[in-house]
This record gives C-alpha cells, sequence and structure tokens, in this order.
C-alpha cells in the first residue's frame, strides 16, 4: 500500500519569520509569490551568501565551497527573476 507523499512546503513570510535563512535558500516559491516575499527571500540569500563565502568557506573543502555557493546564486538568481517579473506584471 502506497502511503500519501507529504507535498514539500512552500516558501511564506511565516516560514521565515524565524532568524536564519535555510527557507528563503532551500523552500520553492508559491505559484504566486508576493514582492514582500521575494524582496525578503532575497534578502536572506544574499545573508546567506555573504556568510558562507566569510565564514564556512575558509574552513570548507574547495568543491563544497562551489557546489553551495553556486546553489545559492542560482536561488538568487530565480528570486531576481520572479521580483523582474512582478514588476513587469505590475506596469501592466
Amino acid at each position: 500500500m502506497k502511503s500519501a507523499a507529504c507535498p514539500l512546503p512552500v516558501l511564506t513570510l511565516a516560514a521565515m519569520s524565524e532568524p536564519g535563512w535555510e527557507a528563503a535558500v532551500n523552500w520553492p516559491l508559491p505559484a504566486q509569490p508576493s514582492i514582500e516575499l521575494l524582496q525578503e527571500a532575497r534578502q536572506r540569500v544574499a545573508t546567506y551568501i555573504d556568510w558562507y563565502s566569510n565564514d564556512a568557506a575558509p574552513v570548507t573543502a574547495p568543491a563544497e565551497v562551489r557546489h553551495e555557493i553556486n546553489r545559492a546564486a542560482a536561488r538568487l538568481i530565480e528570486i531576481c527573476l520572479a521580483i523582474q517579473q512582478q514588476q513587469l506584471a505590475s506596469e501592466r
């Protein structure tokens, strides 16, 4: 018998109410994210990249550093494009 798959959480402002960047970096964006959600997520991901590059990277294997910074940068791109899409939609 198959068990029902547990849906992944989507990113919300409530999920980012706790300090840190875990949700912003890892949780999928909702289908229609608000500009406030996107701006907060952008700030959290940028903070993560800053922290990782200054504090974690010096004591982490080069391959892992490359992977984490690429992963976070890809997320930042995803968020920035979603912000751009929201702004273009609001101009119409």
